[in-house]
């Protein structure tokens, strides 16, 4: 979870495919 939140911030900053990174990220958690 921690990597994904980091993750996430790394994108932000880059605006890349936000929203499928955060689809992924909670399909994988859950």
């Amino acid at each position: 979870m921690y990597l994904c939140t980091a993750m996430r911030k790394w994108l932000v900053k880059g605006c890349m495919n936000l929203d499928y990174f955060l689809f992924v990220c909670i399909y994988m958690v859950s």
